[in-house]
């Protein structure tokens, strides 16, 4: 399918019996299509509204992209190589699954709102994940084992489960607070990025595990974007390491396993000790004195 199909409206169903290296827009809502092929490089399939159970028989080197919701199994057979997926919400029902992984150069997947439901690659995840809100249900790369290759950004919470049955050489960044669980089966060569809390999970023994931290190239940060009174460890949180476990902050240059603390000095809070901080070092001691 080379041309162009425009639907102002719901489109009830889609197939192409090859590749799909034209443009398909649907304003409303497709419930399912089918790409028999491939969709190649100038291929766009662009749906305004919500996708339910949809299937790409080849690679992705074009976009793919939903507005609103997917809320069905988006089954991609072939790699994501150079290609894009942009997608509003991964519902609780929405599926991404990747049978062959995804190549790094020009690949991204990014979830615009909050992943509710599974995103899951068979094989190496080498490209870049943005998740723009919470990541409230579960990633999981390799079906016995496969290393996320990419970096993983999540802007809000993370309160569901990332399981990496290889390694992790990206940066897992989460903007909110860590609320879910971390699970790396073999090495974190990269690191672990929490702006907000490292909160207590119930459902887990450890918030945070790893076989191996190589402290060359790796670590695990809390309040990773500067200090801030209510970002917190919480007591009981854990961090398993395949030699130790770790219940709060480890600054050691041989462990990486950090807590951002105040800065001693900054009495503004701005993470600078200068001559801004004298003002509020003496007002500091007028109200000690009183």
């Amino acid at each position: 399918m080379s041309g162009v199909i425009q639907c102002n409206g719901d489109l009830a169903q889609f197939r192409a019996n090859g590749d799909l290296s034209g443009l398909v827009t649907v304003s409303g809502d497709l419930p399912w299509f089918l790409v028999m092929g491939d969709i190649p490089t100038g291929g766009h399939l662009e749906v305004g509204g919500s996708v339910g159970d949809s299937h790409v028989e080849g690679s992705v080197s074009g976009t793919i992209e939903i507005g609103h919701a997917l809320y069905g199994q988006l089954f991609v057979n072939g790699m994501l190589n150079n290609g894009a997926l942009e997608i509003g919400d991964i519902t609780g029902t929405g599926w991404l699954l990747l049978m062959a992984g995804s190549s790094a150069n020009g690949t991204h997947i990014n979830i615009a709102r909050d992943l509710d439901g599974y995103l899951e690659s068979r094989t190496d995840l080498a490209c870049d994940v943005t998740i723009g809100g919470d990541m409230n249900g579960m990633i999981e790369v390799g079906e016995y084992s496969a290393d996320l290759l990419g970096c993983l950004d999540i802007l809000g919470d993370l309160t569901g489960t990332l399981d990496i049955n290889g390694d992790v050489t990206g940066d897992i960044h989460v903007g909110g607070n860590m609320a879910g669980s971390i699970d790396i089966a073999a090495y974190l060569n990269g690191e672990i990025q929490i702006d907000g809390s490292l909160l207590v999970n119930q459902a887990v023994d450890f918030e945070i595990q790893t076989s191996l931290l190589l402290p060359s190239t790796a670590a695990i940060t809390v309040d990773y974007d500067g200090w801030n009174e209510s970002d917190v460890w919480q007591p009981g949180a854990k961090v398993r390491t395949s030699y130790k476990i770790f219940e709060g902050n480890s600054p050691n240059e041989a462990e990486n396993i950090w807590e951002i603390t105040r800065c001693k000095g900054d009495m503004n809070n701005d993470e600078v000790v200068n001559g801004f901080d004298i003002d509020p070092f003496v007002t500091a001691l007028g109200d000690a004195g009183q």
